[in-house]
């Protein structure tokens, strides 16, 4: 048995998508096992591709939602979405007696630019109170090379 890399590989293969602008997503609908030697995770997209629970369902709170948007991190790479850090937020404001809706909007990948397209595209429909948009320093900043970074790079030389 082949053993996945340690960041982990998509069992079917990742399937994503450009929603609008510069907005990437997975596929609508799309399933899958991420796994990796340290994690085995699943992964469920709605209507609009993302990591979430269906949007504008029958019954939802018709107050305004927190929106979480970001990276990997934020979308809940390694863990099982109720895992996230959007869920345990909405979980812990329940446990207060505060029903809140949470949205998570994140994505693979995804940098600042990323999160401006997709609250340009989604803010108007969502009409959120609050936005939380998580950065991982390591990536926004240059303290992690990207692949794609390190292939132009060694181009270069």
């Amino acid at each position: 048995m082949q053993v996945p890399p340690r960041s982990g590989r998509f069992y079917p293969r990742l399937k994503a998508r450009v929603l609008r602008d510069d907005v990437s997503t997975f596929v609508p609908g799309y399933q899958a096992t991420l796994k990796s030697q340290d994690f085995c995770t699943t992964i469920k997209t709605n209507s609009l591709g993302f990591r979430e629970r269906e949007l504008f369902e029958a019954g939802e709170p018709s107050q305004p939602p927190v929106l979480f948007i970001g990276d990997c991190i934020f979308m809940g790479y390694g863990v099982e979405e109720q895992e996230r850090v959007s869920n345990q937020l909405a979980d812990i404001a329940r446990a207060r007696g505060v029903s809140q809706a949470v949205i998570n909007l994140s994505f693979i990948g995804w940098r600042t630019n990323n999160y401006y397209s997709c609250l340009t595209n989604f803010c108007e429909s969502l009409k959120p109170q609050s936005i939380v948009i998580g950065i991982y320093a390591g990536f926004e900043f240059g303290a992690v090379v990207r692949p794609a970074r390190a292939r132009e790079q060694l181009k270069k030389t």
